[in-house]
């Protein structure tokens, strides 16, 4: 049994196609196998109009077999494998490689070069291969479709708590702890810095959190992306400052999960401003991670 697409999110509706997939699975008494792509189709086919990535290849395995499947396929795509006709590649790596019963697939998958194939075709090339094919409608949650490109609009305007909800858990950015200026530490707020390339982001603003870090507890703080205009405009970072926590963190893996926004960011006159609002910036999250 597999199902088959780019699950960038792992959002609801992926949820379901792998909740049908789970299901017929069962039925048949086969392993449920997700069979997925690295990088994204459109890094090859589109570079230039390639989205920014909700999920690392590493996160969108993990939360797939957070979802109970069996075995995770991930296809490397590169140009060779993008030039394969439709045909070619249900025989060469569909059948031949998972010898599937059945296949599921979402209303809008596409496959082969060209988007040559489609569930419609996949259906009658099944019929003559020896697999079952189930389409699964649009995904509503809402009385919304849900899809990877709406999540990330929402997350790009800043609507991260409807993102939670397309998603059915917080969003999360991560990345490496990199030493800083020690701005923050001199005044009297230090931080964990991280970049983030290539994934989808907030826009600049203050943010309620929690943070997993290695081998560590679920911790609560405060998080700043932007570009810091009050002590100089660098490009756009990560800073965050962890209540209740000490301790050398450079490079450790950081995963933040976002909760709420508290306000823009904005340009302070003096420091001393800054610290004062830095200070109501950690009570207000603290009111919203209770």
């Amino acid at each position: 049994m597999v199902t088959l697409g780019t699950f960038d999110g792992v959002h609801r509706g992926h949820q379901e196609l792998v909740a049908r997939a789970k299901s017929k699975a069962k039925e048949l008494g086969v392993p449920c196998v997700v069979y997925t792509f690295d990088p994204h189709p459109a890094v090859i086919l589109a570079p230039r109009k390639a989205p920014k990535l909700l999920l690392t290849i590493e996160q969108r395995v993990a939360l797939l077999h957070q979802l109970g499947v069996d075995v995770v396929v991930v296809e490397p795509f590169n140009t060779d494998f993008a030039s394969l006709e439709a045909g070619d590649w249900v025989r060469t790596y569909l059948v031949d490689k998972l010898h599937p019963q059945h296949v599921v697939v979402g209303f809008n998958f596409s496959y082969g070069r060209g988007r040559g194939g489609n569930p419609e075709i996949l259906l009658e090339e099944g019929k003559s291969l020896g697999f079952g094919v189930d389409t699964v409608s649009p995904f509503e949650f809402e009385g919304e479709v849900v899809s990877s490109t709406r999540v990330r609009m929402l997350i790009n305007s800043g609507e991260i708590e409807m993102a939670a909800r397309l998603l059915s858990r917080p969003f999360s950015i991560s990345g490496v702890i990199e030493k800083g200026d020690q701005r923050g530490r001199e005044i009297g707020f230090p931080t964990a810095n991280f970049f983030a390339p290539h994934r989808v982001v907030p826009p600049y603003g203050v943010y309620a959190v929690d943070v997993e870090l290695e081998g560590a507890q679920l911790l609560s703080g405060v998080m700043n992306y932007g570009s810091r205009p009050t002590v100089s405009e660098d490009a756009a970072r990560f800073e965050v400052h962890l209540f209740d926590f000490s301790g050398d963190l450079y490079g450790q893996k950081i995963k933040v999960n976002v909760r709420a926004k508290i306000r823009d960011e904005q340009k302070f006159q003096t420091l001393e401003e800054l610290v004062e609002q830095i200070r109501k910036d950690c009570e207000i999250a603290k009111g919203h991670l209770k």
